[in-house]
């Protein structure tokens, strides 16, 4: 059912939706418009509205009051004070007659809604005949060059996404489950970490209406697409050069198997340091143009940007940090001997988004939350020894890029502060580079060994794109540039495409599909129930929407706690069930899922569990189903090759629904 193309298409119309309608339509009527580039607004109106809706939840989820109603209603609260302050008196007074004659136009019949749709259509319709006329076959032929080029990206990235219901990698069932407990307006529930994904996460939750486990699924991949697509913003806007940005944008889309594999295997999975990584070239650029052109909005944007960043994972906020500095270094000394108010200005935004980011952490100290323990091992633990990695061809030829850049920018002619976008691509790419050759070594630190490789791989197609104006500069004067460099646009993406075959990312599972595709199958036909297994990961799964017990170990269990022989579930000793569900799943694995049967591995343990309980779960099963022979409230739900899904129903009486509605 999940893989279905009619399931999909149903779930990705709600997902997008919901998306599109809270950080692209909505943006647009809340935001003014700064600037006459349509790509810059589009960007400019999502890093504030994603910041927007961060901050928005944040404070809901502290008040308890993060529920549908709540967002829409300060919604279009905004929007309302929106329209009302950037008008004098006089024109607001103008416009509430001028809305009032038309209500009562509208009544009395001198206009209708359909003449009102027609007459915006004709209008539409005349824009869009202008602009196909003088559309060149150049801009149309690029433009399906991006497309294909999104789609095949998209296609590697969604497949896993529209054909497995797991969430992929450790993480995906801890983000669902921090998603879940935003859900249920529940903040750290296991020490604090950034909470701005999550946040996200179940507010397009919140609209879809879809199950958590498609948001899950779809956010991932989406995240990477983004991306990509700010690749493409980042460097055409730095250098002017269309063909530059679609260089970055082909790299990243169609050579992401030329990096290492526990890279490029994220781009199919959902985490929150892919998310911080969408904003970190856009909110840089930002503070560019801010520097270059003194426009405030885009310093407002790139403030937008950097929190964002803090309040969804530290390594993006550092790395962001980084290039702040380098920026601001490089700004004070192309503008030597002249006013620093803008550089004054950046820092304090800066700061600005590092006191907004350390706000939810205060929080979790006023509430006496410690740091999730997991990540506060992480990111102090040191190891014995780490050592400078190899560099592969790409790496290197990033490193030429980075030099052929910097000289660019150091001689490159005209106005001082054109220089910016050059100077910092290259110095923000050689640093990066620096912490990531070296900082294991030295600080032997986990987290700079692990993640330091994680920004290097995204500086590779970003300097690479730079480059490649740098290069064709010396095309500037031939009539034909653009047109050689689309031709050369459309050989790399044939060249990737043949040395590199289009191959969808499969990222590692914790639990079979089958265990997921059954949980859907029965929250979507029970409205209360319970769903016994092993795993922590189903937990995560019911979180919300039903309830969990483990079989044994772990608190609730089953095995040595509730007597076989009696009503679904009692307890040995007891006479009356428990107040549980009346519909009890519980899942049986013939064969044991196992993500890694390398004896070192971390899950090893849980492996020898499930070997052990597995064989006592089946005597339970076996002790139930003769004591129940004649009763009906035994039967299998789900059976394969690998997995049995058996079912116990209890009918319950009028006290037991009372005692359920009332505890």
């Amino acid at each position: 059912m999940y893989a279905q193309p009619w399931n999909q298409i149903f779930h990705l119309i709600h997902f997008f939706f919901a998306y599109l309608l809270l950080f692209v339509i909505y943006p647009k009527f809340l935001f003014k418009t700064h600037s006459t580039d349509k790509l810059e607004n589009f960007t400019s109106n999502f890093l504030r509205a994603i910041q927007l809706f961060i901050v928005m939840g944040y404070l809901l989820v502290a008040t308890k009051l993060f529920e549908f109603l709540s967002i829409t209603t300060i919604m279009i609260l905004l929007v309302i004070n929106k329209f009302l302050t950037e008008k004098s008196k006089d024109e607001q007074e103008q416009a509430a007659n001028t809305w009032s004659t038309r209500i009562y136009d509208y009544f009395e019949g001198l206009f209708s809604l359909r003449q009102i749709g027609a007459n915006w259509g004709r209008q539409r319709k005349e824009i869009f005949i202008k602009m196909f006329k003088n559309i060149s076959i150049l801009r149309v032929l690029t433009l399906v060059l991006f497309l294909v080029v999104l789609g095949i990206s998209g296609y590697i990235r969604f497949y896993d996404a529209f054909t497995s219901p797991a969430p992929g990698m450790s993480d995906g069932n801890v983000t669902l489950k921090f998603m879940k407990f935003i859900d249920a307006r529940i903040l750290f529930p296991d020490g604090f970490y950034p909470a701005g994904f999550y946040i996200i996460l179940d507010s397009v939750f919140k609209y879809a209406d879809i199950n958590a486990i498609y948001i899950l699924k779809y956010m991932g991949p989406l995240n990477i697409v983004l991306i990509q697509v700010g690749f493409y913003f980042v460097v055409s806007r730095f250098t002017g050069n269309t063909y530059s940005g679609m260089a970055a944008f082909i790299i990243y889309g169609l050579l992401g198997p030329f990096f290492s594999y526990s890279i490029y295997v994220r781009q199919a999975a959902t985490n929150s340091q892919e998310f911080a990584f969408v904003f970190v070239l856009p909110a840089l650029y930002f503070y560019s143009v801010y520097l270059r052109t003194g426009k405030k909005y885009a310093l407002w944007t790139a403030l937008a940007g950097t929190s964002t960043v803090g309040f969804v994972h530290l390594v993006g906020f550092a790395w962001l940090g980084l290039g702040m500095g380098i920026m601001l270094v490089l700004y004070l000394i192309l503008n030597w001997r002249k006013q620093y108010t803008r550089a004054l200005y950046v820092s304090l935004a800066g700061l600005g988004a590092a006191v907004m980011a350390i706000i939810p952490y205060l929080m979790s100290k006023l509430f006496k939350i410690e740091v999730h323990s997991t990540t506060g091992t992480y990111l102090v633990n040191r190891l014995p020894e780490v050592l400078s990695p190899n560099l592969d061809t790409v790496e290197k030829l990033a490193l030429y890029s980075a030099a052929i850049v910097l000289l660019h920018g150091i001689f490159m002619r005209g106005e001082r502060l054109s220089k910016l976008p050059y100077l910092f691509s290259s110095l923000f790419t050689l640093l990066t580079f620096l912490i990531y050759y070296y900082g294991g070594p030295v600080t032997r630190l986990e987290v700079v060994a692990a993640r330091s490789y994680d920004v290097w791989v995204l500086c590779i197609p970003f300097i690479i794109g730079m480059s490649w104006h740098t290069i064709f500069i010396v095309l500037y004067k031939v009539k034909f540039k653009n047109k050689i460099e689309l031709v050369l646009s459309i050989a790399a993406v044939i060249v990737s495409l043949v040395y590199v075959p289009v191959k969808p990312i499969i990222p590692y599972k914790m639990e079979a599909d089958e265990a997921v595709e059954q949980y859907l199958n029965i929250s979507s036909e029970f409205k209360q129930y319970l769903i016994i297994s092993p795993r922590v990961q189903e937990y995560a799964l019911v979180l919300g929407s039903g309830n969990h017990m483990y079989l044994d170990k772990n608190d609730p269990h089953l095995l040595g706690v509730y007597d076989p022989q009696k009503a679904p579930l009692t307890r040995y000793g007891e006479t009356k069930h428990d107040l549980v569900a009346s519909d009890i799943f519980i899942y049986y694995e013939k064969n044991i899922y196992k993500q890694d049967t390398n004896d070192t591995s971390s899950e090893k343990q849980n492996y020898d569990d499930y070997e052990e309980q597995y064989p006592r779960l089946k005597e339970w099963i076996q002790a139930y189903k003769e004591a129940h022979a004649n009763d009906n409230s035994f039967s299998i739900y789900f059976e394969n090759e690998n997995f049995i899904v058996y079912h116990l129903h209890r009918d319950d009486e009028r006290k037991d629904i009372i005692d359920k509605i009332w505890s």
